[in-house]
């Protein structure tokens, strides 16, 4: 699943035919720095989250270079700090050089991270052309979490060698928060077995998304100390008092072991009440899911939608749109 791009902006607009301060989109303040009349330089960090980012997950952030003018550039200097709960994965990547251009070695300590890219040739500055340099930092913390990522300076040099610009930004944020990488789950109501022997099922669906793939890489296999396990909250609507979580007194709680049925999309779960003689007594149902951000944590819950059945409402719903006269016959003696 590919994210939309956000991105806080820092632009600095370097004339010399300007006031003393420039103003980047967003309302950034700059520094002015003269460094010729055709020349004007934006730099734009961003990253590939959209406020949000999933607990274990890699965010890519980019450094662009853009509108260079006629002098160019022949070297760039970066530096980027990043907060705790974030892991450099040490994957500097820049797209656009020309030849004979390098990246130095990255500098990486203390959460801050700096390098450079430079021309080696001293004869191929780059000039009409755009700069993308990117890097990689996975979510090392928990949920609710917020991080960020700043880049705190740019240094650029002309094709002379030159410094033809001293960057620091003043508002330095690229913000998100940590969410729980689980799976989606949804409630997908009851059904019934009218045979002779009645029961009623009880379903979940999870969907097989990013985050299902993120826990289960080879496909839903149960596991007795697994970081993520779907289950089933049931108990007599009578019985119920205040909202039901796996703490409710009287509740019946089932992990799923073994899957119902499995298609590209999608995995269902059931939990079965059998023998069922009393067709008109209510039972609630809620689908959980059990999970660990850390390995060997405490396992957290996250809640499905409650839903209110009984063997009775499901057969009425069914007779809705049977048209086998034989299963109608049937489903009718669950409403008589």
């Amino acid at each position: 699943m590919k994210k939309q791009f956000t991105a806080i902006l820092l632009t600095a607009v370097l004339l010399i035919s300007m006031a003393n301060y420039v103003f980047a989109a967003g309302g950034v303040e700059l520094p002015m720095i003269p460094i010729g009349s055709s020349t004007s330089v934006t730099v734009k960090f961003s990253s590939d989250t959209n406020g949000s980012a999933l607990s274990g997950e890699d965010v890519i952030f980019t450094t662009g270079i853009s509108e260079i003018g006629s002098e160019g550039l022949s070297k760039v200097e970066l530096s980027y700090t990043y907060t705790n709960g974030l892991e450099f994965r040490n994957d500097v990547k820049v797209i656009g050089l020309p030849y004979g251009w390098i990246l130095s070695e990255v500098i990486h300590e203390n959460n801050t991270i700096s390098f450079s890219v430079s021309d080696a040739t001293g004869e191929n500055p780059v000039s009409g052309r755009d700069l993308d340099i990117t890097f990689t930092l996975r979510v090392a913390a928990v949920s609710g979490s917020q991080l960020s990522a700043n880049l705190t300076s740019v240094a650029l040099y002309d094709k002379s060698g030159d410094s033809i610009s001293r960057l620091t930004k003043r508002v330095t944020n690229n913000t998100f928060t940590t969410e729980a990488s689980i799976p989606n789950i949804r409630n997908i109501g009851a059904s019934l077995r009218i045979n002779n022997t009645p029961a009623m099922r009880l379903g979940m669906i999870v969907s097989k998304d990013e985050r299902f793939t993120r826990a289960f890489p080879e496909g839903f296999k149960y596991v007795d100390s697994g970081d993520v396990k779907f289950g089933m909250l049931v108990i007599e609507e009578t019985k119920l008092n205040g909202e039901l979580t796996v703490k409710t007194s009287g509740v019946t709680q089932e992990i799923f072991k073994e899957i119902f049925s499995e298609s590209v999309n999608e995995i269902v779960f059931v939990h079965t009440i059998d023998n069922i003689t009393m067709y008109k007594k209510n039972y609630v149902f809620r689908p959980f899911i059990m999970y660990r951000e850390t390995p060997n944590g405490e396992y957290m819950y996250h809640y499905g939608e409650a839903k209110t059945r009984s063997a009775k409402t499901v057969a009425e719903m069914e007779l809705l749109s049977e048209t086998s006269t034989k299963k109608i016959e049937m489903l009718n003696k669950f409403v008589k």
